[in-house]
């Protein structure tokens, strides 16, 4: 069985030709309505025409022997002529004295007469009506001498949506088969149908069996069912791109580094990646997204960087807005997502999160990326060719330094260097990137860009070692004492244990994850956390 086009959902497209590729799905679904009388069991090549011919005729309405625009104008005006004398008739059945009005009395008459008929309805129907047809008397009076001629009675039916009348059908048709601005012959529906019947019959013998009938609607429902999927995806505030310009997607689930600034809050982690953009001559297209709040470091030449666009999971609640920036590129040429998530990051190609987010940019923009890359921790990538490179910094020990400022004080319990080491290494394992200098003045950024004060998880931990504020007993656990503000994010993996020690303030900020239990008083902010 050859089911090779209709396992596709997309067997339309074949017949149509290679400039079908454009056609939006209604015009698919436009010509699957075309076809639905003719694809039927039983069906065959021999058969089928005059049938396509009694359709032909009807859609030929002033008979020159082609269907075009003029035709579907011609069909809704006769439509719409019927139904405009339809519609002055009912009011105008009412010109009980034949003087071509109807009066208020005239029509109140009417009504009373009708109603007393054995077959009149309920009470409170039998008003609802009168006060309908008594609603559609005034709204047709338009000039308000209180009469209504058969002018005002016919100019007074209420719109009819196009898709209701039969020119639509028309339009469609010719859209679907490409001839918006052209005609179709009989020739030419004859031949559609002809070819779509031999699409479907997998046998070759010229009728569509009941089999080949059964596939042939598995594959309209898998369309229909990818339609809608396609359909439920949003539509994000991307820029339209030029003609010229490569589209490129590049998504990473984090940064490989931490950031020095952050956006918009104190209390949220922010990465950083480096993008470092290859010499060449085609504008560049970017589209940019990741689960984390990030800023993207810009370097090489970037003067071929037409737009970037960018998107995160990671936001500042309760706002929707996408924890995203840019360094190295004038505001001018930076969109962010005007919601998160828009498209969702992915880390792996192929995946469904990859598909997801493909579909988003191919419906935001109209064109498919050319380049899609992706990494679950991203240091530096260089586009286009998407190549991905480990940077290890080698600033991080001098920014701890200066971040952490002079040392304040210093206590009998204070870290010694083994354990100051292990939390380095820690350091080293969650962000293999380091510590890298972000200037907030030099960012663009959904939400305001700021230096931290202290720098979240292990390396604020470290910075506020450095400083004094904190020690580390010989459990491992981190001793507050003096006035801190704890380190953004200190969830899962990097959740840790404080003791705050009498005398000292309760730090700002939030704990996170982490267990916390006052020396003075054995209150611990959560037993869970904390068993």
């Amino acid at each position: 069985m050859r089911h090779a086009i209709l396992a596709s959902g997309l067997f339309v497209l074949a017949l149509l030709g290679p400039a079908s590729a454009q056609f939006a799905s209604r015009e698919r679904g436009a010509m699957a309505t075309f076809l639905a009388p003719f694809i039927q069991s039983g069906t065959s090549v021999s058969t089928v025409r005059p049938r396509i011919e009694a359709l032909f005729r009807r859609f030929d309405a002033n008979g020159d022997g082609r269907v075009d625009a003029a035709d579907a104008l011609l069909l809704n005006s006769i439509a719409l002529a019927a139904s405009r004398a339809a519609y002055a008739h009912r009011l105008m059945s009412s010109d009980l004295d034949g003087d071509g009005f109807v009066t208020e009395a005239e029509i109140t008459a009417k009504l009373n007469h009708d109603q007393q008929r054995p077959e009149r309805p309920q009470p409170e129907l039998r008003a609802r009506m009168r006060a309908d047809e008594l609603r559609r008397w005034a709204e047709a009076d338009k000039d308000g001498d209180r009469r209504v001629s058969w002018s005002e009675a016919a100019s007074a039916m209420p719109a009819i949506p196009a898709g209701s009348l039969p020119g639509f059908q028309v339009t469609n048709l010719l859209a679907a088969m490409g001839r918006t601005d052209g005609a179709l012959t009989l020739d030419d529906l004859v031949s559609t149908v002809e070819g779509a019947i031999r699409s479907i019959d997998a046998d070759g013998n010229g009728t569509i069996s009941q089999e080949e009938f059964v596939a042939y609607q598995k594959s309209l429902e898998e369309e229909r069912r990818q339609n809608a999927f396609v359909a439920a995806q949003p539509v994000c505030n991307m820029p339209r791109p030029s003609e010229g310009a490569q589209i490129v997607l590049l998504s990473g689930y984090q940064g490989g580094a931490l950031s020095t600034a952050t956006i918009g809050s104190q209390d949220i982690q922010t990465r950083t990646a480096g993008i470092h953009v290859e010499p060449g001559r085609t504008p560049i297209y970017l589209v940019v997204t990741s689960s984390s709040a990030m800023i993207w470091r810009f370097t090489g030449a970037v003067d071929r960087i037409e737009h970037v666009f960018l998107s995160a999971s990671a936001r500042a609640a309760p706002a929707q807005t996408p924890l995203a920036g840019a360094m190295g590129l004038p505001a001018a040429k930076v969109t962010i997502a005007d919601k998160i998530n828009c498209p969702r990051s992915f880390s792996e190609i192929p995946s469904q999160q990859a598909a997801l987010a493909i579909a988003v940019v191919r419906r935001s923009l109209g064109r498919e990326p050319s380049v899609v890359a992706a990494r679950e921790t991203i240091s530096i990538v260089d586009i286009p060719s998407a190549t991905f490179k480990a940077a290890p910094s080698e600033a991080t020990d001098s920014i701890l330094r200066e971040w952490a400022g002079p040392r304040r004080r210093t206590s009998a319990n204070a870290s010694d260097p083994a354990r100051l080491r292990s939390l380095r290494s820690d350091l080293d394992d969650f962000y293999p990137g380091g510590i890298v200098r972000v200037d907030p003045a030099q960012t663009v950024s959904s939400l305001p860009a700021a230096r931290y004060d202290v720098l979240p998880t292990q390396a604020g931990l470290l910075q506020l070692i450095l400083r004094g504020s904190l020690a580390r007993n010989s459990s491992g656990e981190y001793l507050i004492q003096e006035q801190i503000r704890f380190p953004a994010e200190l969830d899962g993996g990097h959740s840790v244990r404080f003791l705050l020690l009498r005398g000292a303030p309760r730090p700002e900020g939030s704990p996170g994850h982490s267990c916390l239990v006052e020396e003075e008083t054995g209150a611990m902010n959560n037993e869970l956390r904390c068993r």
